[in-house]
């Protein structure tokens, strides 16, 4: 990080390296699109360079004729593809109503990739996301947590599990409660997602798990 240049930080910027915190890496693009969207492209890029100039993030390419990519640490860094694929989700998401997403989700012993709330038509409909890259995917923590019962204490039905997948995947569950959709890796349609949830009656009022 170079640190030679100091800036004024705008609540913007805050917010900016808070998301990144949260998302681990975030492509120029991403950002453009969720903080910078009524403004040019470029004039994004340079505030973002003048971020990296003063040391408040970094940033790297993932090949030379890709775009940069912002990280607080780029050691700490893996699965890119991975990362920015859920960032993506996030605004496929964010474009639904957006209730809640919170990355790096852990409850009971269970951990995925985030845990989210979109908001349509009065209700709020919950879900785990797991973003996976091969055709190995299982249900079986799902299976566990919900015949466990503790997610009654948080929730009136169980969350959805949504899989973004880049390929095929075959997925089966011998727990009726735990159901789950399938999203294309290169064609996340969020309308399918809400399509399920209520067909399926994933529907449930807030019960005020994040306060």
């Amino acid at each position: 990080m170079k640190t030679n240049q100091k800036i004024r930080l705008t609540t913007k910027d805050h917010r900016i390296m808070r998301f990144i915190e949260d998302f681990r890496v975030v492509g120029t693009g991403q950002i453009w699109k969720l903080f910078y969207n009524n403004i040019s492209l470029r004039n994004c890029q340079r505030r973002l360079r003048m971020l990296v100039d003063a040391g408040k993030v970094n940033r790297f390419r993932a090949s030379i004729s890709s775009e940069y990519l912002y990280c607080l640490d780029v050691g700490k860094i893996k699965q890119i593809e991975h990362s920015l694929k859920r960032v993506d989700f996030y605004i496929a998401c964010k474009e639904k109503k957006l209730v809640d997403f919170v990355p790096e989700f852990q409850f009971a012993g269970v951990r995925c990739d985030a845990y989210f709330e979109v908001w349509q038509d009065g209700v709020v409909y919950p879900a785990f996301l797991e973003v996976q890259r091969s055709v190995g995917f299982k249900l079986s923590k799902y299976e566990r947590l919900y015949i466990s019962m503790d997610w009654k204490n948080k929730w009136e039905h169980f969350p959805l599990v949504v899989l973004v997948a880049d390929k095929k995947v075959k997925v089966k569950t011998r727990v009726s409660g735990v159901r789950y959709v399938i999203l294309d890796w290169d064609n996340i349609d969020i309308n399918i997602l809400l399509e399920k949830t209520k067909t399926d009656a994933f529907q449930t009022q807030s019960q005020g798990f994040f306060e």
